[in-house]
C-alpha cells in the first residue's frame, strides 16, 4: 500500500497558531488512523480546549494525544523537534514570537493550505491574522489573546489606605507601603530569561515612550525612553519581591501572589481565573 507522511503544527500563546511541517510522524499505512501529538502545557485555555477533542475525532477520524510539559521545558521541546526534524509532535500550543524561528526552520506549511472549507478564516480578528503570518503565508490559527494587567490585594490596600495606583511610580509607592518582609513583599514579576520576560519588559519600556523595534525592524531599545522604562522594570521586579524573585517565570510571579505572598501583580490577563478561585 501507499505510504503517505502527516505533519501539523499548531503553536499559540497570545495568539494560537496552526500549521504543517514538510517532515513529520512515522510512515502511516493509508488505513491507519492518524494520531496527532500535541505539545502543550497544562493552562486553563489549553484544558477548556481539551473537551472538544472527542468531536474533532469523530468528525474527522483523527485521533489527539495531548502531551503538557511545564513552560521551559516545552518551549525546549519544540525547538528541539523543529531544529533535529524529529517529528514527535504535529501540533505545538506555544507564543506568537515563536513563529519566525520556526518557519526559518522549516517547521510549518501554509495554514490555509489544509484549512477546512467550511470556516472562513478571516473571521478571525485583523491583528491576530497579521501576527500569526510571515511574509504574507498565514500560519497561525488564532487561538487566545491576551492583555497585560495589574493585579492587586484589594483587603491590603484598603488597610493601608492606599489608592489603585494608575502610574508606575504611585505602583512602586505601595509596593513599598506593603513590603513587610518575610511576611508580604510588594510585587512580583516574570524577571528570568525563560516565560517570555520580554512581555513585561517591553511594557515597561512602552509605558515610558520607548519601544525594543522600530517600524523598520531596528533594535531601539538604547533609547533614553527605553533606557528608562527598563531600570523601573528592574527596580520594579527586583526591590519589593521575594527573594529569588529577579528570576521568577510567570508561574512563579503567579504561585506567590495566588498564595498571599505578595500584594501585587502584573502580567497577563488570562490569568485571573487562577486568582478567581
Amino acid at each position: 500500500m501507499a505510504r503517505k507522511k502527516h505533519r501539523m503544527l499548531i503553536a499559540v500563546a497570545v495568539f494560537l497558531i496552526v500549521g504543517s511541517a514538510v517532515y513529520g510522524l512515522a510512515s502511516l499505512k493509508a488505513e491507519s488512523r492518524i494520531v496527532l501529538n500535541v505539545a502543550s502545557q497544562p493552562r486553563w485555555s489549553t484544558i477548556a480546549m481539551e473537551k472538544y477533542i472527542p468531536e474533532f475525532e469523530e468528525k474527522y477520524g483523527i485521533d489527539v494525544a495531548i502531551h503538557s510539559y511545564p513552560e521551559a521545558e516545552l518551549y525546549a521541546k519544540i525547538r528541539s523537534d523543529v531544529a533535529e526534524k524529529i517529528g514527535a509532535f504535529q501540533i505545538y500550543y506555544t507564543c506568537v514570537h515563536f513563529l519566525p524561528e520556526v518557519v526559518e526552520a522549516g517547521g510549518l506549511v501554509p495554514l490555509l493550505d489544509y484549512y477546512p472549507p467550511e470556516y472562513d478564516y478571516n473571521d478571525f480578528p485583523e491583528i491576530t491574522r497579521m501576527a500569526g503570518s510571515r511574509n504574507g503565508v498565514a500560519y497561525l490559527a488564532p487561538f487566545m489573546l491576551e492583555g497585560w494587567i495589574l493585579y492587586y490585594r484589594k483587603d491590603l490596600f484598603e488597610a493601608k489606605g492606599l489608592a489603585v495606583p494608575t502610574t508606575v511610580d504611585e505602583w512602586m509607592q505601595c509596593a513599598e507601603a506593603l513590603y513587610d518582609p518575610p511576611n508580604l513583599y510588594g510585587c512580583a514579576l516574570r524577571m528570568g530569561r525563560v516565560g517570555h520576560q520580554w512581555t513585561n519588559w517591553g511594557t515597561f519600556v512602552s509605558m515610558y515612550g520607548g519601544a525594543l523595534i522600530s517600524e523598520d525592524r531596528k533594535a531601539v531599545f538604547d533609547s533614553p525612553e527605553a533606557i528608562k522604562g527598563t531600570k523601573k522594570f528592574i527596580e520594579m521586579g527586583t526591590k519589593w519581591s521575594p527573594p529569588g524573585g529577579a528570576v521568577y517565570s510567570w508561574s512563579d510571579a503567579m504561585e506567590a501572589f495566588a498564595t498571599g505572598k505578595v500584594a501585587t501583580f502584573a502580567d497577563s490577563t488570562n490569568f485571573v481565573m487562577t486568582f478567581e478561585d
